[in-house]
């Protein structure tokens, strides 16, 4: 039962890094905004020999302090108890027992920090989100439809999710407003639904320096084609031209930023 783990900690890559597995492909990407001194956003991935993984993205909370580590300590835990737990089966429990125990950590060792995460475990025809604050998950289809996301846990977030008009609100508000996170004593993991998937379909996960730069759905399916490491390739270069030269009046915020993109290969 051989296993494999990649973390991004503090990372500042300068493009995106590939791994090609038996079953799978998979890119990532984290770099620092320009004004942060650290890389608050960490992300973590673990895998086994039949294809199965479990991967989460986390953002520190900017206004807490040793943010950077609060992520590092949830993903480091999702990807420690998953692989205690082994390969075979659902990696719920490991799952939510990282959140838990991430929370503890953070509360116990770094006192008012914080920190999102979001996890997702794929298998080879469903997949199972869990998250606790705004860094979010998505699946597309082989056309580039949207199949599924995670609603982030933000007023912004949450008024789209139920399609409430938001533009006379204060969107920079809404939007770095997060009502659930780990380091809090009443954090909450919100499990999403066993979603079915097809072997084109293709996985997004993102903090929110990726989605509160760029559209999305429409940059992967501009890049669809090209797999894993065009759509990351794609997203990274919008989101921090938007981030630091936007061309449009659209909403941009400048952070760290950190995203994958996964697709199973062909049988």
């Amino acid at each position: 039962m051989a296993k494999e783990v990649l973390h991004l900690l503090d990372s500042s890559l300068e493009k995106p890094k590939n791994v090609e597995h038996r079953h799978f492909s998979l890119s990532v990407f984290s770099t620092k905004s320009r004004y942060h001194d650290k890389n608050q956003d960490s992300l973590g991935g673990i895998w086994f020999t039949d294809g199965s993984c479990v991967l989460a993205v986390a953002d520190g909370v900017g206004s807490c302090p040793r943010a950077h580590e609060a992520s590092q300590i949830g993903v480091q835990e999702v990807t420690s108890m998953v692989a205690k737990a082994g390969q075979g089966g659902s990696y719920r429990g490991p799952i939510l027992n990282a959140f838990e125990r991430a929370n503890e950590r953070i509360l116990s060792e770094l006192k008012r920090s914080g920190s999102t995460l979001v996890a997702i475990e794929i298998h080879n025809d469903w997949i199972r989100a869990y998250h606790a604050g705004d860094s979010l998950a998505m699946l597309f289809g082989g056309r580039g439809k949207q199949k599924y996301l995670t609603v982030g846990h933000s007023p912004f977030d949450m008024a789209q999710d139920v399609g409430l008009n938001t533009v006379h609100q204060d969107e920079s508000e809404m939007r770095n407003t997060v009502t659930n996170c780990l380091g809090e004593l009443d954090m909450r993991i919100e499990v999403g639904p066993k979603v079915a998937t097809s072997p084109q379909d293709t996985v997004i996960m993102g903090s929110d320096g990726l989605f509160d730069n760029v559209d999305v759905e429409l940059e992967v399916q501009h890049s669809l084609s090209g797999g894993p490491e065009a759509i990351v390739g794609s997203l990274t270069e919008k989101s921090l031209s938007h981030m630091y030269a936007p061309v449009s009046d659209a909403y941009c915020k400048p952070d760290d930023l950190t995203l994958l993109a996964f697709r199973r290969n062909p049988p």
